[in-house]
């Protein structure tokens, strides 16, 4: 699930067109972590997640495809 989550926050950055550094600036986190994220390397809370749908602008749903 999380390598799932991850190519979906992959996605909808690509679609945005942020880079992972500027979303990990963002996040107030380090580059490698964002990546750690996208990869499935590490397990993401729904605050966190909700936070990156902010900056998607759009729903937490929609980034794990819910919708």
């Amino acid at each position: 699930m999380n390598k799932y989550i991850g190519e979906r926050l992959r996605i909808k950055r690509e679609l945005t067109g942020y880079t992972q550094e500027e979303v990990a600036d963002k996040l107030n986190v380090a580059t490698s972590t964002y990546g750690k994220l996208e990869r499935g390397e590490t397990l993401i809370d729904v605050e966190r997640l909700k936070e990156i749908a902010d900056i998607f602008e759009t729903s937490i749903a929609d980034l794990i495809d819910l919708e």
